[in-house]
């Protein structure tokens, strides 16, 4: 090659380089295990997917409208959210609001509606969030020991932490 042409090549892989840098987002978080995800949640609960949609304010937010079965974790904090309320003919659970980014490049989960999770996230604005970089998984996919640690194992033990 002639060194115009690598000039040339140069400035053209230069160029994407920076677009690509000044454009692209990516989700990067660190893999834990489910007792330092426990730990470092402000909430975590086991809940029922509804159903889903976008804000329309800006629709770079999803919104889980969710069931809440249980909470292992966070209960006077999610007392304290907007949006929740007692749910069902019982009034055994709760209605509440997730939020998300709608990108997975920005960390956003996808959820299925009718669909049992674990979910574990923060508050926010008295929201709350949910992250790729938090625990989340289907309430089927949880091993007897990780159900073991929700329900008590891993709460005496974030005091290490």
């Amino acid at each position: 090659m002639t060194r115009t042409m690598n000039d040339l090549l140069y400035a053209v892989t230069l160029s994407m380089i920076i677009a690509c840098l000044s454009s692209c987002q990516a989700c990067s978080c660190s893999k834990t295990d489910p007792q330092e995800a426990f730990c470092h949640a402000q909430f975590v609960i086991r809940a029922k997917v509804l159903s889903h949609g976008l804000v329309t304010e800006n629709n770079k937010t999803r919104v889980y409208n969710l069931r809440i079965q249980k909470v292992y974790k966070g209960e006077e904090n999610l007392n304290q959210t907007d949006g929740i309320r007692p749910y069902g003919s019982h009034q055994r659970s709760s209605f509440a609001k997730a939020y998300t980014p709608s990108s997975s490049a920005r960390c956003g989960v996808k959820l299925g509606n009718n669909t049992l999770y674990l979910l574990s996230g923060t508050i926010w604005r008295r929201k709350l969030q949910l992250s790729w970089c938090k625990w989340f998984l289907s309430w089927s996919t949880i091993t007897s020991r990780q159900r073991k640690g929700i329900r008590g194992s891993y709460a005496k033990n974030c005091g290490d932490m």
